[in-house]
Formats: C-alpha cells, sequence, structure tokens
C-alpha cells in the first residue's frame, strides 16, 4: 500500500509538472499573441496620427514610410513571438535591428526625395546667350551651369546650386519651350506685298539659328487673298462678290482668350454679298469659307488698318484692278458660335518717309 501510494504521488507530481508546463508554454504562447497585437494597434495608432499631419504634397512619401514602418514592425513582433516561444532572443534582437535599419533607410530614401531644389530656366533668354557666347556653353560642366554663370546669379547662391546639380537634388524648369524661334516670326505689310515668316524649331528649346527653318510666304496685292480669283484659268470669280479679310477674336463662350492666342487676321475669296448665317443676322457666312492668314496678332485692328492702306495706295496706282475684284476689310466682333456680327475696317494713311 505503501509502494502504492508513493507512486500514485509522484504520478500526481508528474502530472502536476506536465500540468505547470504547459500551462507556462500556453501563457509563452499569450504573450506572444499580445505584443503582436500590441504592435499592431501602435502601428495603426501611428498610421492614424501621421495620417492627419500628412500634407497633400507629399501623400505618397508617407504611404511608402508608413508601410515600410508597418512591415518592420510585424516582422519585429513575429520574431519576438518566436524568440519568447522558443528561448532563441539572440535571433530576436537580430532580426529587431534588421527591422529599425530598413525602416530608418526607407525613411532617409523618401526624405530625400522630397529636398529638391528648384531652378527655372528661360529659353528665350538660353537661346539668346548660345548665340552669343557658344564658347561659355563648350567649355562648362553643363548648360544649366553655364546659364547660372552668364545670368549673373550672386556666387553664395551659384555654389549652392551647383551643389544641388552635383548631388542630383535639382529639379529643372523649363519657361517658354515652344517660343524660342519667337523673334523670327514677323507679318510685314508692305506698299505692294504681306510677307509672312512661321519658323520651325525641329529641336524645340535646343534650336540654334542653324536649325531654325524658316517658313516665308509672300501674298502680293494683285494676288488672292487680296484681289479675287481666277475661275477656269482666265475669268474672274466674282460670281460670289469680292473677297474679304477680316478679323477673329478667339473667345470660348463669353470669355475672351487674346491674352492666350492672340487675334487672328483670316481671308475668304468671297463675302457672299453679305449673306448672314440666319439669313439677314448673326454671323457672316465667309467665315466657313474662310483660311487663316496672320495668326497671333497682338492687335489684328490696328494691323489690318495698315493693310487697308496700303491696299488703297496701290490701287491708285493700279486702277486697272477693277473695284469688284477688290479685297473688302471687315472685323468680326462677338464672334461666339454663330452669333457674331461685322463692321468695317476704315485705312490708316500710309506714311513711307
Amino acid at each position: 500500500m505503501t509502494e502504492a501510494a508513493e507512486k500514485g504521488k509522484q504520478a500526481e507530481i508528474a502530472a502536476a509538472s506536465a500540468s505547470s508546463a504547459a500551462a507556462d508554454a500556453k501563457a509563452k504562447a499569450d504573450l506572444a499573441t499580445l505584443a503582436k497585437t500590441n504592435a499592431t494597434k501602435a502601428v495603426e495608432e501611428e498610421k492614424k496620427r501621421n495620417g492627419e499631419l500628412a500634407t497633400a504634397s507629399n501623400k505618397a512619401q508617407q504611404a511608402y514610410i508608413k508601410q515600410a514602418n508597418v512591415e518592420a514592425l510585424a516582422r519585429t513582433a513575429a520574431a519576438d513571438a518566436l524568440a519568447a516561444a522558443e528561448g532563441k532572443a539572440g535571433n530576436a534582437s537580430l532580426a529587431t535591428a534588421s527591422a529599425q535599419a530598413e525602416a530608418e533607410k526607407a525613411e532617409a530614401a523618401a526624405e530625400g526625395a522630397s529636398h529638391l531644389v528648384p531652378i527655372l530656366i528661360k529659353v528665350q533668354l538660353l537661346q539668346t546667350h548660345l548665340l552669343d557666347q557658344p564658347d561659355e556653353f563648350a567649355v562648362a560642366w553643363n548648360w544649366v551651369d553655364a546659364y547660372l554663370r552668364l545670368c549673373g546669379t550672386e556666387p553664395a547662391l551659384y555654389r549652392m546650386l551647383r551643389q544641388a546639380l552635383m548631388a542630383r537634388r535639382a529639379l529643372i524648369l523649363l519657361d517658354g519651350i515652344d517660343e524660342g524661334g519667337k523673334k523670327r516670326t514677323y507679318a510685314i505689310m508692305y506698299d505692294s506685298k504681306l510677307e509672312i515668316n512661321r519658323p520651325i524649331e525641329p529641336c524645340m528649346c535646343c534650336s540654334t539659328e542653324q536649325c531654325i527653318v524658316d517658313q516665308v510666304s509672300v501674298a502680293y496685292l494683285d494676288k488672292p487673298p487680296f484681289r479675287t480669283g481666277m475661275c477656269c484659268v482666265c475669268v474672274p470669280c466674282t460670281c460670289c462678290g469680292p473677297p474679304v479679310i477680316f478679323s477673329k477674336t478667339p473667345k470660348f463662350l463669353c470669355i475672351d482668350l487674346t491674352d492666350c492666342f492672340g487675334q487672328q487676321v483670316w481671308a475668304a475669296p468671297a463675302n457672299c454679298f453679305g449673306l448672314k448665317t440666319c439669313g439677314c443676322c448673326c454671323a457672316p457666312c465667309y467665315q466657313c469659307i474662310a483660311r487663316p492668314v496672320v495668326p497671333g496678332v497682338n492687335d489684328a485692328i490696328v494691323f489690318m488698318s495698315h493693310m487697308k492702306a496700303a491696299s488703297d495706295a496701290y490701287y491708285l496706282k493700279h486702277p486697272e484692278i477693277p473695284a469688284g475684284e477688290r479685297a473688302i476689310f471687315e472685323e468680326v466682333t462677338d464672334n461666339i458660335g454663330i452669333a457674331a456680327t461685322t463692321k468695317t475696317i476704315d485705312g490708316n494713311v500710309m506714311n513711307r518717309s
């Protein structure tokens, strides 16, 4: 009986030890789960606070940092739980240090991407310097460096911008990239002709005087659009009235877009005897058969008055041109869709002295 009692007691002790070991293992597992839950809650709270502080300009960077932090903290929590269950504290510390290093690296990369120094380059001024001082650009580190020196940038500011360029932290902004050949664009009204140049820039802002292709067109006052064209080679086409040259102001609904696109000078082969879109009102019908002659004029009315004055002076010297074949000059006002009116343009007195 005594031996049986002792064996029973030993069995109870072994069972108690096994139960204690199982309870310890469960407690360790619960602690690991609690640590992971707390880490997740901390990440969510940190994410919420960062979301409230983030602005519209760095949302993408904050999202990248948050994602890196979430992954790092998740890996840290998993490593701590594994170390608590298996007793591998050394491996858990190593995993934690690695996760923190990755998070710091991602945060530093995001912060570096947000610190860019803007440098504004005016293309017309750049082209002028390229034409006047090509040797400076030939020996410079790059064109931006030469541009900053030729523009008289202060030494301290120049050194700072140069360091930003070398560190690849400069944001280059090009202003007027489509206006490099603007100074070669012109429209001149002479005594007997209209000369227009519309240059082509094949390399856009990098086009020099040698690259720009000039497109010069000439319209003489005894030929269309200043005179009626011919039908069947030798018969003047006057069946629909004399030709008309008119000005147009670009508009969107009732908004004047002159400051954006400038005014335009158009020409139609005939004025359709003044016929309107709605019979006797609204826009003139000749707008449907017109084509642009001089686009992008600052003041089309003044330019057309000089055109009319030159035409009148030319017709006085050449009375053999019939009055029915001579172009008339008009201004299309309030040209919003079909709701438009016209008025005749008076010519200025030509002064060639």
